[in-house]
């Protein structure tokens, strides 16, 4: 029989949580080479709702997507790890789960850089003609 105490909440177990968390943002960024244009993606965004100022809503669509896409590619990379942990031979069906998983990200960047073009377009299209 397990021990009740496993599942006690306390607030050290939680806050090792966070450290755990951490640990995998941190992994994440160390070896995905996406991560780093996720970020590169971020710092832009950030700064075309700056330079355009952007409205409040348009801020936190904007961070919303941004932190869809980042947390789908957690999901995509700790997805790829555990079917190489599971299959570290090459199989029709990891290749279709590290797949889909990486379409997921794709499709939700696609849809991201849409709303991006509909958003900002036209504010950076007349941004730019204004410098010449």
């Amino acid at each position: 029989m397990e021990s009740k105490e496993k599942y006690r909440v306390s607030l050290k177990g939680y806050l090792k949580g966070f450290t755990y968390a951490k640990d995998g943002l941190v992994s994440a960024y160390k070896n995905e080479q996406s991560m780093t244009i996720h970020f590169m993606t971020t710092v832009l965004v950030v700064i075309l709702c700056i330079v355009l100022k952007a409205s409040v809503l348009e801020w936190a669509v904007s961070i919303l997507l941004l932190g869809l896409i980042a947390g789908m590619e957690l999901i995509n990379t700790s997805l790829e790890a555990v079917i190489d942990l599971i299959s570290p031979k090459i199989h029709p069906l990891a290749k279709v789960g590290k797949d889909t998983a990486s379409a997921a990200v794709a499709f939700l960047s696609c849809i991201a850089f849409l709303f991006w073009v509909i958003l900002f377009g036209p504010r950076l299209v007349t941004l730019i003609l204004s410098l010449f």
